[in-house]
């Protein structure tokens, strides 16, 4: 039996931990086509004996927020066509204690019954960024190697933005302190 050769692969990485594994179930397709990944012992999503071109791959995992990526087949190394997919921690991760992060939603001013889905939640001055769940939730990590200089229960102040289609952007500021969970409710005008 002839074997199909490699054309790319998905490795999947923890964003929060790197070195490890990624926790709980996840799953890789194609989008628009048929072919499946199939998963070696190593954890690699394989795709063979396809053409080479753009694919778009959708990542759905338990624990994570979903991903696609888009992947040029002629860009990578075809001695080693390996993509390295980081995840996202959502709101279900299972951080350890005295993860520095926040945890927020996003309501309409007014009316407490009515989230926000797919408000873009910014930290300004950093590059990180969360879309609001169905439920108008959002969560923010903080790497605790970034932080190794500062003393637990040290404070500073972020500034999140806050902005969605048909709604006044938004500003908030929130008082993180290294080791410890912040909660913002954050209301959005129309």
């Amino acid at each position: 039996m002839k074997s199909k050769k490699l054309l790319f692969a998905i490795q999947l990485k923890d964003e929060f931990a790197p070195l490890k594994p990624l926790i709980g179930s996840h799953k890789v397709d194609l989008i628009g086509r048929t072919e499946n990944a199939i998963k070696n012992s190593s954890g690699l999503y394989c795709f063979r004996g396809m053409a080479s071109g753009t694919y778009s791959v959708a990542v759905q995992a338990r624990y994570y927020c979903d991903r696609i990526v888009e992947v040029d087949t002629r860009s990578l190394d075809p001695k080693l066509p390996v993509v390295d997919v980081f995840m996202s921690p959502n709101l279900i991760y299972p951080f350890p204690k005295r993860t520095t992060h926040v945890r927020g939603s996003v309501r309409i001013k007014g009316d407490n019954d009515s989230i926000v889905r797919g408000a873009r939640v910014r930290v300004r001055k950093n590059d990180k960024e969360f879309f609001t769940d169905e439920n108008g939730r959002f969560i923010f990590y903080f790497n605790q190697k970034n932080e190794d200089d500062e003393e637990e229960g040290t404070e500073k102040i972020i500034e999140l933005l806050v902005t969605k289609t048909g709604f006044k952007k938004k500003m908030k500021s929130c008082i993180l302190k290294k080791g410890e969970t912040c909660f913002v409710e954050i209301s959005l005008s129309q």
